[in-house]
């Protein structure tokens, strides 16, 4: 009996048909009797060797990084801390004459002028201004401290550690330690732009003087008011003339200058100063003397005046003499500045005149009848003298002081200011 054939195709065929005859089931049934046919034929079939080549297939190396989640920010980074404020000092040196830098000339950069400065002649207390803003120094030099004074400082004046200033309608008190107080002048301020002012301080006195300016009012009297409580109450004096000093102990001093002699127009006449004080604590005015030519400026027992020296019709020069009772000695002569031009500042037996010669700007040092001649910087401007008997002077935007051990020495120099300020 002859078995039929299972083929390939015909397994195909039945289990095609049989999916279409009975559905899902038929197609089971099929499925597993075809697999049975398939394996009949298979044994019955020759045995054949298969080889299977496998292809090498390169796969990708995997590394695992534990990876740490993303930190949390943090708060901002604090700014830079303020650099620390400068060391002041308040005790006064031994010896002043070495502090500050040996004078090398004038300021490198750009820099501000200062206004002004001043010095006290019993204690160490220095100042320079400029503008609104005020720089002191309470140890002679070393140290400086810096001040925003509201309003621009018009003058300013020193007594002890005691500074006093002019601003405007108001006056500043500044001691070492505190804080600077304004007052206002109430009836001691400006009159009006015809008014002069002038500032003294000694002791616990104060006095601020006005004087007419204009030409039709040169002949009125002068007024100056004195406060001694830091400018809480004020009492007022009338005087044939501008005062020119105040004393600690609260004496004021004024010198009234007088020709002896009509002008001739060939040379000046001759001139001489009578000397008048007013004590603050016994109302009165007191003539104490005249000395001859014109006084302008008291050290000590000595006193330092102008008298006529060369005329040539357009043109004069003066010469200095220093007084001492009924004595006269001849200083130097041929001063061309004149009176209001001379620049003299004097304390403790010790004064100082700016002048020049062919070497050009010299400052001339008097003690008593001694001189000495020293060399100094163009544009300088005498501010006063210590208590060491040293010269306080400003040029440009620095504080000088000159002193026969140190020389000229720069005590302080304003801040760079660039192009854009």
């Amino acid at each position: 009996m002859l078995q039929p054939q299972v083929t390939s195709g015909t397994w195909r065929r039945w289990l095609v048909r049989s999916s279409l005859v009975y559905g899902a089931c038929g197609a089971a049934v099929a499925a597993i009797a075809a697999t049975q046919l398939l394996a009949t034929a298979t044994a019955s079939a020759p045995a054949t060797t298969t080889i299977v080549t496998a292809i090498p297939i390169a796969m990708p190396t995997i590394t695992v990084v534990n990876a740490e989640p993303p930190a949390e920010p943090g708060p901002p980074a604090p700014p830079d801390p303020d650099p620390p404020p400068p060391v002041i000092h308040y005790t006064c040196p031994h010896d002043v004459s070495l502090l500050g830098v040996p004078y090398a000339g004038p300021a490198k950069t750009s820099t501000t002028a200062l206004d002004g400065a001043a010095t006290s002649t019993d204690g160490c207390t220095l100042a320079a201004w400029q503008g609104t803003e005020l720089h002191v120094s309470w140890d002679g030099g070393q140290t400086f401290q810096q001040l925003d004074v509201e309003g621009a400082i018009d003058q300013l004046a020193i007594s002890g550690d005691r500074i006093t200033l002019l601003t405007g309608d108001a006056l500043g008190i500044l001691r070492a330690h505190g804080e600077l107080a304004m007052h206002l002048l109430g009836d001691a301020r400006p009159l009006g732009p015809p008014e002069r002012r002038e500032l003294f301080a000694a002791g616990p006195w104060t006095v601020v003087t006005t004087t007419a300016t204009d030409p039709d009012k040169l002949g009125s009297p002068a007024l100056a008011a004195v406060t001694e409580d830091d400018g809480e109450t004020w009492i007022y004096v009338q005087s044939q003339a501008p005062i020119t000093e105040l004393a600690a102990d609260g004496h004021l001093a004024l010198d009234v200058v007088t020709p002896t002699a009509a002008a001739d127009g060939m040379s000046d006449p001759p001139e001489q100063t009578a000397r008048w004080v007013f004590d603050l604590r016994h109302a009165g005015w007191r003539h104490t003397g005249t000395q001859p030519g014109n006084v302008i400026a008291h050290a000590d027992d000595w006193a330092y005046a102008l008298v006529p020296d060369k005329f040539w019709g357009c043109g004069r020069s003066q010469r200095l003499v220093a007084l001492h009772g009924a004595t006269r000695v001849d200083m130097i002569g041929d001063l061309r500045d004149g009176p209001e031009g001379t620049a003299l500042v004097a304390a403790h037996g010790t004064a100082y005149v700016l002048d020049s010669d062919d070497a050009g700007t010299v400052v001339r040092r008097f003690a008593g009848t001694r001189s000495t001649r020293v060399a100094a910087p163009d544009g300088l401007a005498p501010r006063g003298v210590d208590a060491s008997g040293a010269l306080i002077a400003t040029r440009g935007s620095q504080l000088l002081r000159w002193s026969p051990l140190g020389g000229w020495r720069v005590l302080f120099t304003t801040a760079a200011v660039s192009d854009a300020d």
